[in-house]
């Protein structure tokens, strides 16, 4: 069963990899969310809060940004071996993944609230951004 659902992810990812990977991603991230929530316990469960971290981070940010840096590197450096991949991980440590976080973040602070207003996108946001970032990378 395994199996079979696996080739079938397979020929997915084949056909539409973009679109397989914002589901999947978008799926996980909702679902790790949800998981997040409620084993912390401080609150009641948010299910609009999974839904939007899960849809606006994993699907429509993470996925993109990811496919768009791997189907880059695969272009410039085809090579695997533990030279190139080390490199490929020092860029991508340094630049990719503290983007990613800050986003990650960001999207937090909105899924947090119940409305969205300026100050939010302009002064919370960044404000947590700031706060949380290097803290988050060096950790």
């Amino acid at each position: 069963m395994l199996r079979g659902l696996a080739l079938r992810y397979d020929e997915a990812i084949r056909r539409s990899p973009l679109l397989v990977k914002m589901v999947t991603s978008g799926s996980i991230v909702s679902a790790s969310d949800a998981i997040v929530q409620n084993l912390t316990g401080t609150a009641a469960f948010d299910p609009a809060r999974s839904a939007i971290v899960g849809i606006g981070y994993g699907s429509l940010c993470f996925a993109p940004v990811v496919h768009c840096i791997t189907t880059a590197w695969a272009r410039l450096l085809p090579s695997s071996s533990v030279a190139c991949v080390t490199f490929k991980t020092v860029v991508d440590s340094l630049t990719s993944f503290p983007a990613n976080l800050a986003a990650m973040t960001g999207m937090q602070v909105v899924a947090r609230k119940k409305e969205v207003s300026y100050q939010l996108l302009t002064t919370d946001v960044p404000q947590a951004v700031r706060n949380n970032l290097w803290p988050s990378v060096v950790a």
